[in-house]
């Protein structure tokens, strides 16, 4: 599918977009209602890259810490985290015409081997596969593979766990940038960070009970 051209269709039609709204023109054709509807569907399972091809970029210029401070959307942090790291594995040549799900789920089921990713996500796409399928499909082929030492070791995405991992990362790394930033932003960045680590603490103990 060429995202490049049905997204900018959306752009050129005689549409209006806001933040609760579409509105279309009057004078719109059936051709350009059914390019806007396209479009509509396609950016629905495309904001998840956009927002972990974003974070990437601010963290590979300014450090982790900072790509905290830009995931201000209503997506849990954990989410976008997810997503970070699904778009850092799987670069913009890799990805295909399927959904971010499709690719986080080859991701997960693949164990974080990219190439075995990648391939079933190519498979899946030729097959029409819905995310559902795709991950009964790999289940299937991946049951009597023999164990990779080199894949065993590769991290399989966990929101929890990444969400985890990033309190503390980010926490010490903002710290470390101490010539950037003054040190009450410093402070309420490292209590804001404790605040989201309690309350996942929390959630989960409440989770095992």
């Amino acid at each position: 599918m060429d995202t490049t051209n049905t997204l900018q269709t959306l752009s050129t039609a005689k549409v209006e977009l806001g933040p609760n709204y579409l509105t279309p023109q009057p004078d719109i054709s059936e051709q350009e209602l059914r390019a806007a509807f396209q479009a509509v569907s396609l950016m629905q399972g495309s904001t998840l890259f956009w927002a972990g091809d974003l974070l990437n970029t601010v963290e590979a210029r300014k450090g982790e810490a900072y790509a905290k401070a830009y995931a201000a959307t209503d997506y849990t942090p954990g989410t976008l985290w997810v997503a970070k790291s699904v778009c850092k594995k799987i670069p913009r040549q890799l990805r295909c015409g399927l959904s971010y799900t499709h690719h986080r789920e080859a991701l997960i089921e693949a164990k974080g081997n990219v190439a075995v990713a990648v391939d079933f996500l190519l498979k899946a796409e030729a097959a029409r596969q819905s995310v559902k399928e795709m991950r009964q499909s790999m289940r299937l082929a991946l049951a009597d593979s023999v164990p990779n030492p080199e894949t065993d070791r590769i991290e399989v995405i966990d929101p929890e766990t990444l969400q985890l991992q990033d309190a503390f990362f980010t926490i010490r790394r903002f710290l470390e940038n101490t010539t950037s930033t003054t040190f009450g932003m410093r402070k309420a960045f490292v209590k804001a960070e404790l605040e989201t680590l309690s309350e996942w603490a929390n959630a989960v103990c409440e989770g095992t009970d």
